[in-house]
Protein backbone atom coordinates (compact mmCIF):
# COMPACT_ATOMS: atom_id res chain seq x y z
CA UNK A 1 0.00 0.00 0.00
CA UNK A 2 1.33 3.83 -0.89
CA UNK A 3 2.23 6.19 1.94
CA UNK A 4 -1.07 8.48 0.96
CA UNK A 5 -3.16 5.01 1.04
CA UNK A 6 -1.85 4.33 4.99
CA UNK A 7 -3.05 8.39 5.46
CA UNK A 8 -6.10 7.90 4.38
CA UNK A 9 -6.89 4.60 6.19
CA UNK A 10 -5.37 6.20 9.58
CA UNK A 11 -8.50 8.13 10.64
CA UNK A 12 -10.70 5.20 10.35
CA UNK A 13 -7.83 3.29 12.21
CA UNK A 14 -8.24 6.13 14.89
CA UNK A 15 -12.02 5.55 15.20
CA UNK A 16 -11.75 1.96 15.76
CA UNK A 17 -9.39 2.36 18.54
CA UNK A 18 -11.70 4.96 19.83
CA UNK A 19 -14.25 2.73 20.38
CA UNK A 20 -12.58 -0.31 21.32
CA UNK A 21 -10.89 2.11 24.17
CA UNK A 22 -14.40 3.12 25.12
CA UNK A 23 -15.84 -0.13 25.69
CA UNK A 24 -12.64 -1.22 28.06
CA UNK A 25 -13.29 1.86 30.00
CA UNK A 26 -14.94 1.32 33.52
CA UNK A 27 -18.06 3.81 34.73
CA UNK A 28 -18.78 4.39 38.84
CA UNK A 29 -22.18 5.21 37.43
CA UNK A 30 -24.36 2.72 36.14
CA UNK A 31 -25.66 3.12 32.34
CA UNK A 32 -28.08 0.29 32.53
CA UNK A 33 -30.73 2.68 34.44
CA UNK A 34 -32.89 5.49 32.57
CA UNK A 35 -31.42 8.74 33.31
CA UNK A 36 -33.73 11.92 33.17
CA UNK A 37 -31.65 14.21 30.39
CA UNK A 38 -32.48 17.51 31.22
CA UNK A 39 -32.84 19.71 28.43
CA UNK A 40 -30.54 22.71 26.91
CA UNK A 41 -30.55 25.35 29.44
CA UNK A 42 -32.52 23.61 32.11
CA UNK A 43 -30.31 23.39 35.20
CA UNK A 44 -33.12 21.98 37.76
CA UNK A 45 -35.39 18.85 37.50
CA UNK A 46 -38.04 17.81 40.15
CA UNK A 47 -38.25 14.43 41.45
CA UNK A 48 -41.07 14.31 44.08
CA UNK A 49 -39.69 15.41 47.16
CA UNK A 50 -37.00 16.78 45.82
CA UNK A 51 -35.23 19.38 43.71
CA UNK A 52 -31.77 18.49 41.94
CA UNK A 53 -30.15 21.89 41.01
CA UNK A 54 -26.89 21.22 38.64
CA UNK A 55 -24.94 23.74 37.09
CA UNK A 56 -21.38 23.84 35.35
CA UNK A 57 -19.04 26.85 34.60
CA UNK A 58 -15.81 27.02 33.14
CA UNK A 59 -13.37 27.60 36.61
CA UNK A 60 -12.02 30.45 35.51
CA UNK A 61 -15.78 32.02 36.00
CA UNK A 62 -15.64 31.40 39.42
CA UNK A 63 -14.33 34.56 41.95
CA UNK A 64 -10.57 34.04 43.51
CA UNK A 65 -11.48 34.14 46.84
CA UNK A 66 -14.24 31.50 45.82
CA UNK A 67 -12.19 29.07 44.55
CA UNK A 68 -9.14 29.58 47.19
CA UNK A 69 -11.80 28.68 50.00
CA UNK A 70 -13.38 25.80 48.16
CA UNK A 71 -9.53 24.30 46.68
CA UNK A 72 -10.86 24.91 43.18
CA UNK A 73 -8.05 25.69 40.22
CA UNK A 74 -9.17 28.26 38.39
CA UNK A 75 -8.72 27.69 34.42
CA UNK A 76 -10.02 28.38 31.18
CA UNK A 77 -9.53 24.77 30.89
CA UNK A 78 -11.38 23.18 33.62
CA UNK A 79 -14.86 23.00 34.42
CA UNK A 80 -16.71 22.72 37.45
CA UNK A 81 -20.09 21.15 38.01
CA UNK A 82 -22.50 22.08 41.41
CA UNK A 83 -25.08 19.91 42.32
CA UNK A 84 -27.41 21.23 45.03
CA UNK A 85 -30.16 18.68 46.70
CA UNK A 86 -33.18 20.24 48.30
CA UNK A 87 -36.09 18.75 49.63
CA UNK A 88 -39.35 20.28 49.23
CA UNK A 89 -40.77 22.01 52.11
CA UNK A 90 -44.82 22.51 51.12
CA UNK A 91 -44.52 22.37 47.51
CA UNK A 92 -41.82 25.24 47.65
CA UNK A 93 -38.45 24.89 47.35
CA UNK A 94 -37.15 24.16 50.57
CA UNK A 95 -33.37 24.05 51.88
CA UNK A 96 -30.75 21.86 50.50
CA UNK A 97 -30.06 18.34 52.16
CA UNK A 98 -27.10 16.03 52.42
CA UNK A 99 -26.78 12.95 50.57
CA UNK A 100 -24.45 10.73 48.07
CA UNK A 101 -23.68 12.40 44.92
CA UNK A 102 -21.32 10.84 42.36
CA UNK A 103 -20.59 11.43 38.45
CA UNK A 104 -18.73 10.88 35.35
CA UNK A 105 -18.50 13.02 32.37
CA UNK A 106 -18.45 11.82 28.64
CA UNK A 107 -17.26 13.96 25.70
CA UNK A 108 -19.24 13.13 22.30
CA UNK A 109 -16.16 10.99 21.06
CA UNK A 110 -17.18 9.08 23.93
CA UNK A 111 -14.08 9.73 26.22
CA UNK A 112 -14.77 9.30 29.62
CA UNK A 113 -13.68 11.97 32.23
CA UNK A 114 -12.57 10.71 35.79
CA UNK A 115 -14.33 13.73 38.25
CA UNK A 116 -14.63 12.89 41.97
CA UNK A 117 -17.34 14.82 43.37
CA UNK A 118 -16.86 16.41 46.90
CA UNK A 119 -19.63 17.63 49.36
CA UNK A 120 -18.88 21.32 50.46
CA UNK A 121 -21.35 22.97 53.46
CA UNK A 122 -21.46 26.50 54.36
CA UNK A 123 -23.61 27.53 57.37
CA UNK A 124 -26.74 25.85 55.78
CA UNK A 125 -26.15 25.17 52.40
CA UNK A 126 -24.30 21.94 51.26
CA UNK A 127 -23.73 21.41 47.74
CA UNK A 128 -21.24 18.97 45.45
CA UNK A 129 -18.77 19.97 43.24
CA UNK A 130 -16.38 18.21 41.04
CA UNK A 131 -13.97 19.17 38.21
CA UNK A 132 -13.08 17.59 35.26
CA UNK A 133 -9.90 18.84 32.73
CA UNK A 134 -11.87 20.68 28.81
CA UNK A 135 -10.42 21.70 25.94
CA UNK A 136 -12.22 24.95 24.67
CA UNK A 137 -15.27 24.56 23.07
CA UNK A 138 -16.04 20.68 24.43
CA UNK A 139 -19.07 19.44 25.41
CA UNK A 140 -19.57 17.17 27.81
CA UNK A 141 -22.72 14.98 29.48
CA UNK A 142 -22.34 14.41 32.92
CA UNK A 143 -24.35 11.19 34.36
CA UNK A 144 -25.20 12.07 37.85
CA UNK A 145 -26.77 9.86 40.60
CA UNK A 146 -28.42 11.28 43.61
CA UNK A 147 -29.13 10.10 46.68
CA UNK A 148 -30.86 11.83 49.31
CA UNK A 149 -29.50 11.32 52.98
CA UNK A 150 -32.00 8.77 54.41
CA UNK A 151 -33.68 7.52 51.22
CA UNK A 152 -33.02 4.56 49.25
CA UNK A 153 -33.87 5.81 46.21
CA UNK A 154 -31.54 7.00 43.58
CA UNK A 155 -31.94 9.52 40.65
CA UNK A 156 -30.63 9.50 37.73
CA UNK A 157 -29.80 12.48 35.56
CA UNK A 158 -27.99 13.52 32.84
CA UNK A 159 -26.76 17.13 31.88
CA UNK A 160 -25.11 18.58 28.99
CA UNK A 161 -22.56 21.78 29.41
CA UNK A 162 -20.36 23.17 26.97
CA UNK A 163 -17.46 24.80 28.28
CA UNK A 164 -15.52 27.91 26.33
CA UNK A 165 -12.16 29.73 27.41
CA UNK A 166 -12.53 33.26 28.20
Amino acid sequence: MTRAGNLTLMPVALALLLVACEGAQESAIDEDVDRVTLADHINLIDFGDYIVHINAIVTSQVPADVAHNLGITRSDNRAMLNVVITRKIDGAFGSSVKGKVTGTAVNLVGQLKNMSIREVTEHDATYYIGEVVVVDGETLYFNVDVTPAGESRTYYLRYKGQFYSN
